[in-house]
Parts: C-alpha cells; structure tokens; sequence
C-alpha cells in the first residue's frame, strides 16, 4: 500500500509541472519601435511569449522590483560574464512589460526569462545609450500612440478611437527611449524638460511641444505635451504622427483626431468600422472582420511580331478575428508589409527579422465551405473555402480556344484559332459586390 501511495505522489507531481517559459522569436521589442530594433538604456520594452507569467495579468508597484509572481527577466553579457535585472512594471502569460536597467552597458546581451525555477530559451538583442521614439499600444510598428488629454479640471483620459483628440485640447503623448532618467530606473523621475524647440507633426501640420520631458508619474517613460489647433487639423482614426528635434526625427505612429464639426467622439477609420467595433478595440477586446480583395491584372507579351494580352480577375480573402495588434498588422508592417493609407499613398515595408510573428496573430474564421460572389452585370461565382481562405478565378471565359481542348482560364484568345482575335469582358467593373454565405 505504502509504494502505490508514493506511485501516485509521482504522478501528480509529474502532471502538475510548469511549463517552461518561452520568448517568441524577435519578441524582444522597445515599446517605442525604431527602425533597428535596439532598445535604449532606462527605457521600457516588452518580452513576447507563452508562459511566460500569471494567467491573469499583475502589475508591480513603484519601486518597480526585480521579480514579480516568482519571474523575473534577466539581460546576460554574450559570454555570460555579467547579468543585469529589468525592473518589472507588469506581467502576464503572454507577455511581459519592463525598464532596462541603465547600469549595464550599451552592446549585445541575451534576454531571457525565468519562472518557477524554469528558464526559457534566450533572444539576442541590442542595447544602446539613446532611441527615442513614440510608445504605442501595439507591438507593430505605425500603431496608435499611448496618449491623454490634459484637461484644466479633472484627470487625464485616453485617447482612444471613440475618445478622439480634438482641436484646442491639450494633448500628452508618451515616449521612451531618451535615455537613463534622473532618478533609479525604478522610481518615480523628477520632471524635467529635456528639450527645447521640439515640434509633434500631425501629417503635414507642425504644432509646437510645451514640454518633452521626464515622466514624473511614469518611471521608464517621457511625455511630450502640445496643445492642437482650432482648424487645419488632418482627421482620421490613423492619423500619422511624430516628434523632431534637432537631428531626430521618431518613427511615425498615429493618433484618432477628430475635426471640429465632427459628431460624437469617434473618428473614422479605413474600411467603415463600426462605432461598436472601435469601442471594442479600445477597451482590449476583438473584432470580426472580413478582409477580401478583388485584383485585376492585366499582362502584355510581344514576340516575334505578336502581341498577346492576358487578364487575370480574382477574389481572395477571408474573416478573421483581430485584437488591436492583429488589425494593425493586416493594414501595415510585419505580415501583409502594406500600410494602407486611405487618404492618400500607400507605403510597403519589410522586416528582416524572419517571418514568425512576435504577437497573437489575427484568427482566421470559418464561414462554410464557400461563398456565393455576386455582382455588376450579373457576376454569380462561387468563391470556395481552402486551407483556411477563400479563393476564386471569377475573369469570364475568353472566346476561341483550341478544338478539342478545354479552356484554360487565363489563356487569351490566339489569332488564327478558331474564335481567336476577340477579347473577354471584366468580371471586375464599377459598382457593389456582395458576398454571402450558402
């Protein structure tokens, strides 16, 4: 009896263990992007992953500590020399947020985290003394920046899609990055200006900075105070924004702006979010969204004294479910490289960094094994579902071909074939197109 309680003893132990922790490659990330990726001395940054803390979210206190619910997060030399403690603001499952102690060195160090005497693999990254940039809400590039108003009365509100800044407001955005504050990493700063002649840059509009300087409520961070204009102001969900002085010029984020007429306190974003969708996002949760795209493409050949001309007409896409970072992925950075800008260019960029995301990607849905595609001058095509998108050829069948052989969708009618020398209509033209599901 006694070596059967002990057989079960083990088992439970064994079942119960931890999972070690895991950083997401390229999941070491400054809260202020920039172009290379490094991550300053005192600012503050993120460690992307699994198991990484508490299921439930916990947040430290000011003095920010060293270990928080048995984690902490340590910044080791390449040859394991010397090691550095990252003051801990707040912890989860999925992610970690802290203040790079600026102790250590610029250079190359190994971040790694460890929980419950587990220690998870190891992240290269680089530190250096100053990377100044706009801290955002998102871990992908060119998302919304951490902003308030600054009312006369009252506290600070966030900005937010259905919180939009408005003209005349005094706005706060908050920054990192700078560099090692006047106080420990870990405390809270004394406000000091830190600049002088700094300006924001809402699109095109150039609007000067009151204050850039220490955060005194925020150990880690800076803020930059300005106060908006009455009139001239770009409007939009996305509006670009970023902060020069001297020689430095951030990364562009955006802000939600509203102008002066407008109605409510939402602000428009691309593709006709709903007002429900915004306060969603704003309030962490998803969104359900369909993304699909219509592509013409229109291709000409000439050899030999001949001139082919093809048409290729699709539609492709899918319903997924977005958190903040997956919605800003799907319309700039990391996956699809494409910011969409619907007031005016569009921007590609790359990352060199690999292909795996360092967020939660977007959740592709399942809407049926296929959609009915309909459309101007009678388009009926049913548009299936495979490996997780839907696809379909929709262009209309050129005339001519080939006797005895069948069509080849794409191939284009060839002079001196039966029925050659014409040219198909475009499935694709001006109008509305619905999709449904069967």
């Amino acid at each position: 009896m006694r070596i059967g309680a002990i057989t079960i003893w083990a088992c439970l132990l064994s079942c119960c263990a931890l999972a070690a922790p895991k950083i997401t490659p390229r999941g070491v990330r400054s809260i202020a992007p920039t172009a290379d990726s490094a991550i300053a001395r005192g600012a503050v940054f993120h460690v992307i992953g699994a198991d990484l803390g508490p299921a439930e979210p916990v947040k430290g206190e000011v003095p920010f500590p060293i270990e928080l619910e048995g984690l902490t997060v340590s910044v080791t030399t390449p040859d394991g020399s010397a090691t550095y403690q990252a003051y801990l603001r707040e912890a989860s499952a999925g992610r970690v947020t802290a203040i790079m102690p600026s102790s250590l060195p610029a250079g190359n160090y190994d971040v790694t985290v460890t929980k419950g005497g587990e220690t998870s693999n190891k992240v290269r990254i680089r530190v250096v003394d100053r990377a100044f940039g706009l801290a955002l809400l998102t871990m992908v590039p060119f998302g919304p920046v951490i902003a308030y108003t600054r009312p006369e009365e009252g506290d600070p509100a966030r900005i937010g899609f259905t919180t939009a800044a408005k003209p005349g407001q005094t706005i706060e955005v908050w920054a990192t990055g700078y560099g090692p504050s006047n106080k420990p990493d870990n405390e809270f700063p004394d406000e000091a200006n830190l600049v002088e002649g700094a300006v924001v840059m809402l699109e095109n509009l150039e609007i000067p900075v009151s204050y850039l300087g220490w955060h005194p409520a925020q150990p880690g961070f800076q803020r930059v105070v300005f106060t908006l204009p009455e009139s001239k102001l770009p409007e939009g969900c996305v509006v670009q924004i970023y902060v020069k002085f001297g020689n430095v010029s951030t990364p562009p984020a955006t802000i939600p702006v509203q102008s002066a007429g407008g109605s409510g306190s939402d602000c428009r974003f691309p593709f006709a979010t709903s007002e429900a969708a915004l306060k969603a996002l704003d309030e962490g949760g998803t969104i359900t969204r369909g993304d699909f795209t219509l592509t013409q493409q229109t291709t000409s050949l000439s050899a030999a004294g001949m001139t082919l001309n093809m048409k290729t007409e699709t539609i492709s896409g899918g319903f997924y479910r977005h958190s903040l970072d997956s919605l800003y992925d799907s319309l700039s950075g990391t996956s699809s490289g494409w910011l969409v800008n619907p007031n005016g260019c569009s921007v590609f960029t790359a990352d060199e960094g690999g292909d795996e995301p360092y967020f939660t990607p977007a959740e592709p849905l399942d809407a049926g094994p296929e959609l009915q595609l309909t459309g101007p001058s009678g388009l009926d095509k049913k548009v299936p579902r495979k490996e997780g998108a839907y696809f379909a050829d929709i262009a209309p069948a050129a005339g001519g071909g080939i006797p005895g052989l069948p069509s080849i969708p794409g191939l284009p009618p060839i002079p001196g074939l039966p029925g050659g020398g014409g040219s198909a209509a475009s499935a694709i033209q001006r109008g509305s197109f619905t999709l449904k599901g069967n």
